[in-house]
């Protein structure tokens, strides 16, 4: 188990308005443009409509993919961040509707990162597959939206790009903080 010394100082990583709002806007665009499909779907509109197996095939994708993104995060918190699986909690922030998997107790921020990037590179390979075998525009909305799921990921690695990879961090519920020691 990751250890700290007693007394170590700790460094707090806001994720400010402006962040918060570039994730909300590259989430938005992929939804505006699911909206807009759905839209000349239900309208009738034939030259770019979804059959329902589309339809059905996009919903179940986008289930699949946020819950194999949230069990990727547990899963690297377990095998390189070291925290015991009683320690890793999921949930959901309803306001944004946004799920999220937490953890408590510190972890390196080497090992941080890779937590926060394996559910991009896996579920992103996974879109990206799917879209080769299955080339439809449902599937390019799939894609976009695992992507724009990482956003959030891809901020707070930003944020913590400025410590060491030996350092710890702990982070609280939402992504909103960071703390590193």
């Amino acid at each position: 188990m990751n250890r700290m010394d007693p007394g170590q100082k700790i460094a707090e990583i806001n994720l400010g308005k402006r962040e918060f709002y570039l994730f909300t806007m590259l989430f938005s665009l992929v939804i505006i443009f699911t909206v807009r499909r759905l839209a000349e779907y239900w309208l009738g509109i034939r030259d770019s409509a979804w059959t329902r197996l589309e339809l059905l095939g996009f919903f179940g994708f986008y289930l699949l993919v946020i819950v194999v993104h949230e069990l990727l995060h547990a899963f690297a918190l377990f095998c390189w961040g070291k925290i015991p699986a009683k320690a890793i909690k999921f949930g959901c922030i309803w306001k944004g509707l946004m799920p999220y998997c937490e953890f408590s107790g510190p972890i390196k921020i080497q090992a941080f990162r890779i937590v926060l990037f394996l559910p991009l590179v896996c579920t992103g390979l996974l879109a990206l597959v799917c879209l080769w075998m299955y080339p439809s525009d449902w599937m390019v909305i799939c894609t976009g939206v695992t992507i724009a799921g990482s956003c959030g990921d891809i901020l707070v690695f930003i944020k913590t790009r400025k410590f060491k990879g030996n350092l710890f961090c702990n982070r609280t519920v939402g992504l909103s903080r960071i703390f590193a020691v």
